[in-house]
């Protein structure tokens, strides 16, 4: 007999089996907007970096933020922030 705290996992019952994935960023045409991603309602930039150590390229995601740290939640600040990053 199973005791009753390991009963379920609480909330509503909904237990996530798998991890949640990337999907492009399309915008008004549907075309994919190059080296942005969504990922869980958070937009991330696509990086290639160098490692100076071993001179091998790496691929990696950056969540994209505001100036106050939070996270950019809309296409539209995103396109705010990509434009001041610019200047």
């Amino acid at each position: 007999m199973k005791s009753a705290s390991t009963k379920g996992s609480g909330g509503n019952g909904h237990v996530q089996t798998y991890a949640t994935t990337f999907a492009k960023v399309v915008d008004g045409r549907k075309q994919p907007i190059r080296g942005l991603w969504i990922r869980s309602e958070r937009f991330y930039a696509q990086l290639t970096i160098l490692n100076p150590v071993n001179r091998e390229m790496r691929v990696r995601r950056a969540p994209l933020v505001d100036k106050d740290g939070s996270p950019v939640t809309t296409t539209a600040q995103n396109g705010t922030v990509r434009g001041e990053a610019g200047r």
